[in-house]
This record gives structure tokens, sequence and C-alpha cells, in this order.
């Protein structure tokens, strides 16, 4: 009878763990349930975001693409505009190197035409200040 006894005390002890554990476990499943939706939720919410980065990072990749374009189209015109201006600012040096030359060999010219103007002159002057004295000084000797 003490078996007995002690056997059906098991056996609602055992019921009574039994039950509890599948409220625990009914609790667990609920648990992983949410969190599995949560997970779920998340794993979509991640993925949309990075396809939306990804659509970003391509629109900007894009944009900055054809910005670089651009800009390399513009350093190509403005190299060819310098090496144009370059040329020409060469080319206007040298005329006006040569324009230079030129006059400063013409003033030149008629710098030594005045120099030899000047010596005729002098010359000349002396000549005729020589012959004004000569003739003053016949004309006082005639005076006196």
């Amino acid at each position: 009878m003490e078996l007995n006894n002690q056997q059906q005390r098991t056996e609602r002890e055992l019921q009574n763990t039994t039950t509890e554990l599948r409220e625990e476990l009914d609790k667990l499943d609920t648990a992983i349930t949410v969190l599995n939706a949560t997970t779920k939720e998340a794993v979509e919410e991640l993925s949309d975001q990075q396809q939306r980065t990804q659509d970003e990072l391509q629109t900007t990749t894009t944009e900055l693409s054809e910005q670089l374009g651009q800009l390399d189209s513009n350093v190509r015109e403005l190299n060819a505009t310098t090496k144009e201006a370059v040329m020409e600012l060469n080319n206007q040096q040298r005329r006006t190197e040569r324009e230079l030359q030129n006059t400063t060999t013409e003033l030149r010219e008629e710098l030594d035409k005045l120099d030899t103007a000047i010596t005729v002159l002098n010359a000349t002057t002396k000549e005729a200040v020589e012959e004004l004295s000569d003739q003053q000084q016949r004309t006082q000797d005639e005076l006196q």
C-alpha cells in the first residue's frame, strides 16, 4: 500500500512537472514565434534599406561619373585654349621683338644721320663764326 501511495505521488509530481514543462515550452514557443517575426521584419527592413542605399550609391556614382566626364571635357577644352593662347602670345612676342629690333635699327640709323648733321652743322657754324669774327675784325680795323 505504501508503494502504491508513493507511486501515485510520483505520478502526480510527474504530471505536475510535465504540465509546468509544457507551459514553459508554450511560453518558449511563443517567444520564439515573436522573435522570428521580429527578426523577419528587421531582415526585411535591412534588406530594403540596403536596396535604397545601393540605389542611392548607383545614382550618386552615375552623377559623379557624368560630372567627371564634363570636367574631363572642360579640362581638354581649357588645355586646347591655353595651348592656342600660348602659341598666339609666342607669335605676338616674336613679332613685337622683330618690330622692336627694326625700330631700334631705324632709330640708330636716324641717330647716326642726326649725329652726322650735328657734326656738319657744328663745322659749318664754326666756319661761320670764324668768318663772322674775321669780318667783324676787318670791320673794326676799317673803322679805326
